[in-house]
């Protein structure tokens, strides 16, 4: 189901994506599958600033955190500080933004994820100008 949600995802649909996110998620053994439940909610997070429900998408940042605390890799650490930054954007945060955006640059780099990395640098350029800086 959550590889479906990621499908919707691309396709554009989020509402989709994000109500196969919360379907998911009942069916789901958190204590079996902590890796998953982070994995959709983060994918919800995402989703939801897709959609510009920000608060909705914060309150599930807050629920993932304990398990982004418990799995400390870069990459999961970067897209967590990915969609934090894009939260902060679509909230007005602009410096808290650009903060985040690049320790996201920064930690996809350190394991050379440049796709994602290159991702982050394409929403950067959304930030308003004096808000940009070369990475």
């Amino acid at each position: 189901m959550l590889k479906l949600s990621a499908a919707y995802n691309i396709m554009g649909d989020s509402k989709t994506a994000i109500a196969l996110v919360y379907q998911s998620l009942d069916l789901i053994e958190p204590l079996r599958e902590p890796r998953v439940v982070l994995c959709a909610l983060h994918n919800l997070s995402d989703d939801l600033v897709t959609l510009g429900r920000l608060m909705e998408a914060q309150k599930m940042q807050s629920r993932a955190q304990p398990l982004y605390q418990r799995f400390r890799e870069p990459r999961i650490q970067g897209r967590r500080r990915w969609v934090a930054a894009k939260i902060a954007y679509g909230l007005g945060r602009y410096q808290e933004a650009e903060a985040l955006f690049i320790r996201a640059q920064n930690e996809f780099s350190s394991v050379g994820a440049e796709f994602e990395s290159l991702l982050v640098s394409q929403d950067m350029t959304s930030l308003p100008a004096g808000q940009q800086k070369a990475s």
